[in-house]
């Protein structure tokens, strides 16, 4: 487990005076999250990688509400920091497997299936109880968060600045598949270049050079915002 492997220990651990302690009521959240963590290593955040993967599917399922839920995403990582239990670091590695495993299991014909298979009958049961075809109710719904965008790419990085504004690496060709509902019309390089178009530069921390070093840089709320923009 990369934790095991990384043994970084959770900031409510390494500094206790500076964390504000949140419990839950045993119910709907932990009673007491920090013991169920206690000695276990910070990096990278699971909850932020489960977080992530999941919103990819449910977007992969209902491209209209991609940005919300991704959006949503992004706000469980950064819960684990408002709790103290992770570092801004291990929510953005967090963020970096979900993308990457999400993309590995849609690039699976029969987990894809299956998708696919659970978005019709999601989508049905939906669209019975609004009444209206799903873009339509897009279209007219007030959004999770007038800030979608802001609050994502606010994750993203954290505010960190760049460690090597001169590194130099590419979205990864496997990441095309996660726009593959968005648009669905488009080939893997023309999905490629939407994320290449809307990522972020490179050289952040986390980031890694090469080809296919690029899951750090991916804005998926701006490459599915890009293609709705596009009609």
């Amino acid at each position: 487990m990369e934790k095991q492997f990384w043994s970084n220990p959770r900031p409510f651990e390494v500094a206790p005076e500076r964390i504000t302690r949140y419990h839950g009521d045993g119910v709907s959240g932990g009673a007491d999250p920090y013991a169920d963590v206690a000695g276990s290593g910070s990096y990278p955040s699971g909850h932020t990688n489960q977080g992530y993967w999941k919103a990819i599917l449910l977007a992969d399922m209902l491209p209209e509400f991609a940005p919300q839920l991704l959006a949503r995403a992004s706000e469980i990582g950064h819960s684990r920091v408002v709790l103290g239990v992770h570092y801004p670091l291990d929510v953005m590695g967090g963020r970096i497997m979900g993308q990457a495993a999400a993309a590995d299991r849609l690039a699976d014909p029969a987990f894809a299936r299956l998708v696919d298979e659970a978005a019709v009958e999601v989508r049905a049961v939906l669209e019975a109880e609004a009444g209206a075809p799903l873009a339509d109710v897009a279209a007219s719904d007030v959004p999770y968060t007038l800030t979608d965008g802001d609050l994502y790419r606010d994750h993203m990085t954290y505010g960190f600045e760049q460690v090597d504004p001169s590194l130099v690496n590419d979205i990864p060709a496997e990441a095309a598949v996660l726009l593959r509902t968005a648009a669905p019309d488009l080939g893997v390089e023309e999905r490629l270049q939407v994320l290449r178009d809307t990522a972020i530069e490179a050289g952040y921390p986390l980031d890694e050079a090469g080809p296919d070093g690029g899951w750090l840089r991916i804005d998926l709320v701006a490459a599915h915002e890009a293609l709705a923009a596009r009609g």
